[in-house]
């Protein structure tokens, strides 16, 4: 299968060529102001040495499958409620298949990643804000509204957002407000590790903060597996930090026992390439069998 890989970005779109089941010929370009400009970069790039048969999209929103749009709100409002699946196919020519990055990064961890051994899993994803996805029984699960895995949007108990409380740009934002001092999130980790008073209460917060929500993560939908991505996730020593937190809450109603394996993501740069050829593949598989069914 041959294929073309996008995965947009609010500042650039990484692409790739699928060809032998291997993601071939990486770049990006900036990402464009307009639908219509968007399309075009994505034409300069495409590889014409080889028959294209299809492309994959990582794509932010929710994206309806069923209906072939991208709803809610994201960094490029230009995908958004227009017949976007038509259009891409009219340019292109090729079945187009599209799925949210937070999920595709998800897809990529439980077939080929740290999830791969898991049966129940989310995939947290820590970035400029909060995202993920389910997985029950290893299959997507988007929920009746697209929300599924929107773990951001959860409360903290300060009233505030998990994206506003658990984050590290948030968190810098935080460090600076309170000490005056500009650090980007990997400066102020430096300070937490060298013991940095201020550094220190500040981070702490944060890794409670998200222990908070993993806990009610864990109590709702009791995953075995918790994967977690973003930048801060080459932070090797995160899933431990989490561990003991969640595990503390767990233990104050007796719980303990199900606490969830917290692992940091395996695929990192690529992964939201890899999951949108994953969703490719899924889906061509469900055409493929609803055609066998209707004859």
């Amino acid at each position: 299968m041959n294929l073309m890989v996008f995965d947009l970005g609010g500042t650039s779109v990484k692409y790739a060529t699928y060809i032998n089941e291997e993601l071939k010929n990486n770049g990006f370009f900036k990402t464009p102001d307009t639908l219509e400009d968007l399309i075009e970069e994505m034409s300069k790039v495409m590889d014409t040495k080889m028959k294209i048969e299809g492309i994959a999209i990582s794509s932010p929103g929710s994206v309806n499958q069923k209906d072939r749009i991208i709803e809610g709100i994201s960094a490029l409002p230009y995908i958004h409620f227009v017949p976007i699946y038509d259009l891409f196919e009219e340019a292109f020519n090729v079945p187009v298949t599209i799925e949210n990055d937070a999920n595709c990064a998800g897809l990529c961890e439980v077939e080929f990643g740290a999830a791969k051994e898991g049966t129940n899993i989310v995939s947290m994803v820590l970035g400029t804000g909060m995202g993920g996805s389910v997985f029950i029984n290893r299959q997507l699960h988007t929920g009746s509204h697209l929300f599924g895995g929107e773990f951001g949007m959860s409360l903290n108990t300060n009233d505030l957002t998990a994206s506003e409380n658990g984050t590290l740009v948030a968190t810098s934002r935080k460090y600076l407000q309170e000490t005056g001092k500009k650090v980007d999130g990997i400066k102020l980790l430096d300070l937490y590790d060298q013991g940095e008073v201020e550094a220190t209460r500040i981070v702490d917060e944060m890794f409670d903060y998200i222990a908070e929500t993993l806990y009610n993560i864990q109590v709702i939908i009791d995953p075995d597996t918790v994967v977690l991505g973003g930048g801060i996730s080459n932070r090797e020593k995160l899933p431990e930090e989490l561990s003991n937190r969640l595990f503390k809450l767990l233990e104050k109603i007796d719980i303990q026992s199900a606490a969830p394996k917290i692992v940091n993501a395996k695929f990192k740069n690529d992964a939201n390439l890899i999951g949108a050829v994953i969703n490719f593949q899924k889906n061509k598989k469900q055409l493929e069998e609803e055609k066998l069914e209707s004859k």
